[in-house]
């Protein structure tokens, strides 16, 4: 039983040897190509003067007047303007402003018996 398994292993590594020579004769040679420099991750180099920026920007948007849709005459307006507009309509100010043209008669209450 050892002499099998030992002839066996021999088989095996004789096989393996024969293949490596074998490629190693019948299979071209290919140059790799030299690496590529790789692009630089995109690191945060300032990240205060990001922030900084990120804040300008918020500040000004929501201090500014600018269009946000020119063709439905939707505009963006100061915060503290549209408090005040908000502030100025008082209790109606959670109405809608288009408001229909008709509007509709006082309501009646039906009773079910």
């Amino acid at each position: 039983m050892l002499a099998a398994v030992a002839g066996f292993a021999l088989f095996v590594a004789a096989a393996m040897g024969g293949l490596k020579l074998s490629y190693d004769r019948g299979a071209p040679r290919r140059e790799r190509p030299p690496p590529r420099a790789m692009p630089q991750p995109g690191l945060q180099i300032d990240p205060a003067g990001d922030l900084k920026r990120l804040l300008d920007a918020q500040g000004e948007a929501l201090s500014g007047y600018a269009w946000v849709d020119r063709e439905r005459g939707i505009v963006r307006i100061p915060v503290a303007r549209a408090m005040e507009i908000l502030a100025g309509r008082g209790a109606a100010a959670l109405d809608p402003v288009g408001a229909p043209a008709a509007a509709p008669g006082p309501i009646k209450e039906s009773r079910r018996p």
